[in-house]
């Protein structure tokens, strides 16, 4: 048997808000058989993608149908659907609530577990216990509250391990959802309660709209901020980002 693949006629795409679909034709030749033979071993034919495979070139976009039909005793035009989000991730809910009682982040160190340190340079007129000029390491910094919380659950026969290595304790490196970088908090979880037959899955959203970077500043004799530091400038402050970034266009779900 011959397969030829990436016809162009008949080939197809759309986006909806639900996701984006891409249909591709497959032309399998020098069958032999009755009419629903011919059928069928085209469907089995190798080169011929099947139910769950994945898209050869678009990221979490996989076959969700193919269909058939003969165009001749000995040719049939196979029809090969493809969609995003993968049709093995079955969702059977979302929920998506407001809390302003996110609790709070205390740590010492930056995303890349780097010590949070300032470049300070002191004003004439800082007194004897503030701060020198030079660079200074900072004590713990707590991050904020959330606005808002986005819950997605869902039922999938694969194992989400790698999903959940990816995305859990993670921040959005690009704008997603309406909102700009950074201000997305995911964590994410999953369980089976059947040896891995399937898997429940939960990812949870934490809205911050100023961003889940917090800035710190050097404190002078007095506990507050040491003289000559404001939101002008880096001088005695620093935009600590704590949280690893990774880009949530790569979800294996569309919300």
């Amino acid at each position: 048997m011959s397969v030829i693949s990436d016809i162009i006629r008949g080939s197809g795409g759309h986006v909806t808000r639900t996701g984006y679909q891409f249909e591709r034709i497959y032309i399998v030749s020098q069958l032999t058989g009755d009419a629903e033979s011919i059928l069928v071993n085209a469907l089995l034919t190798p080169g011929v993608p099947r139910v769950g495979d994945a898209h050869p070139t678009i990221y979490y976009c996989y076959v969700e149908e193919v269909s058939v039909e003969p165009e001749s005793s000995t040719i049939v035009r196979v029809r090969v659907v493809y969609k995003n989000p993968s049709p093995r991730v079955g969702v059977s809910g979302k929920t998506i609530e407001y809390n302003s009682n996110r609790s709070s982040k205390i740590t010492d160190k930056d995303k890349d577990d780097k010590l949070i340190e300032v470049v300070y340079v002191a004003p004439p007129d800082s007194g004897p216990d503030d701060p020198k000029s030079g660079t200074h390491k900072l004590g713990e910094v707590d991050t904020p509250t959330t606005e808002r919380t986005i819950v997605v659950t869902f039922i999938t026969e694969d194992d989400p391990e790698s999903d959940i290595d990816r995305y859990d304790n993670t921040v959005n490196s690009a704008g997603w959802h309406g909102e700009d970088a950074r201000c997305w908090h995911c964590v994410a979880s999953a369980r089976s309660s059947n040896n891995g037959v399937t898997w429940e899955v939960r990812y949870e959203f934490y809205l911050n709209r100023k961003t889940w970077d917090r800035p710190v500043y050097l404190k002078g004799g007095n506990g507050n901020p040491a003289p000559g530091i404001n939101d002008d400038d880096m001088n005695g402050r620093a935009i600590v980002r704590c949280i690893p970034e990774v880009n949530f266009m790569g979800l294996p779900f569309n919300i």
